[in-house]
């Protein structure tokens, strides 16, 4: 477990910092044996708080099964501390949560990071679920998560011994490809029917099938309102978390807000809005009926989610 907490404190740190740790020769819990702050400052360059941050470790609690942290629900983590905290754990398994942002800002990201932490063995900090995605823009690149598998396997491999494989995980992912309206709404009816194994149930993005859809406007409110009836079934009835990403369009003063109007605003019972800083970092913005408005960063690396340096 000492080295599922070095894990844990090293995603404090940018990738770069991450890197340079790694190449100084410090990879597991029993590299650190003897070293103080001064010494691991002088091998890594990092600053003196992010290299105490390091030492002390093994004096935290804290460890990869993360996905309970509040009482009688539980969580799907992100891979952001900050951004788990702002969401009350994470993202909540029963419930429906957007996230909104321009092309680019990390929607798919965050999606497939949640589907391969859900896919991971309870063992290795995972719910040891499948995955629905369904796919309606063809966002969803299988090299990209596939990379993001392997970096994250490669840590848990090496810290508890176990030898999973990116197939073991990624098998449990199942895709829809929903092309149009027609085709998300009939993927959803078969599903809210059916008794489902899985724990996450993705779709990205809702926003693209209706706007390639010319349906007047009276027809397309009645099935956004089904879509929107049937996601909130699938979470409840089967304790389900329902991730949902959507576009931004622009209003007559030049404001932002989430693509499909009045009718999809209250959809979700939290929503995350993503925009990119000019350093790179992501801003996550968080509200919510049932949560405290907030506001985090983090990075996206090769990896996936990581918190920004503090």
């Amino acid at each position: 477990m000492e080295d599922v907490r070095l894990h844990m404190a090293m995603l404090q740190l940018t990738p770069r910092e991450r890197d340079a740790v790694v190449r100084a020769g410090y990879r597991y819990s029993s590299d650190f044996e003897g070293v103080n702050s001064r010494r691991l400052c002088r091998d890594t360059g990092l600053e003196a708080d992010k290299a105490q941050g390091l030492l002390g470790h093994r004096e935290r609690k804290a460890n990869c099964s993360q996905y309970r942290i509040t009482p009688g629900k539980q969580h799907i983590v992100t891979g952001s501390r900050d951004l788990d905290a702002a969401l009350g754990g994470g993202v909540e398994v029963g419930k429906v949560t957007e996230v909104v942002g321009h092309p680019g800002a990390g929607k798919t990201q965050l999606a497939m990071q949640l589907a391969i932490v859900t896919c991971l063995p309870e063992a290795q900090g995972g719910l040891g679920s499948e995955v629905i995605y369904i796919d309606t823009e063809g966002s969803l690149l299988p090299e990209r998560c596939e990379e993001m598998c392997a970096h994250l396997l490669d840590t848990i491999n090496k810290e508890t011994g176990v030898t999973l494989t990116v197939e073991d995980v990624l098998s449990k992912m199942s895709v829809i490809r929903a092309l149009d309206t027609t085709q998300l709404l009939a993927a959803l009816h078969t599903l809210s029917k059916t008794k489902l194994s899985c724990r996450l149930l993705c779709v990205d993005s809702i926003a693209f099938s209706f706007r390639q859809d010319t349906f007047d406007y009276v027809r397309r409110t009645q099935h956004l309102s089904s879509v929107i009836m049937q996601l909130r079934q699938i979470a409840a009835s089967q304790d389900v978390a329902v991730l949902v990403a959507n576009q931004v369009t622009t209003k007559l003063d030049m404001s932002l807000v989430p693509a499909l109007g009045e009718t999809w605003s209250h959809a979700a019972e939290k929503n995350i809005s993503l925009t990119v800083l000019s350093d790179g970092r992501r801003c996550a913005t968080i509200t919510g009926a049932s949560i405290k408005p907030g506001t985090c960063f983090f990075l996206i690396y090769d990896g996936g989610l990581c918190d920004c340096a503090s």
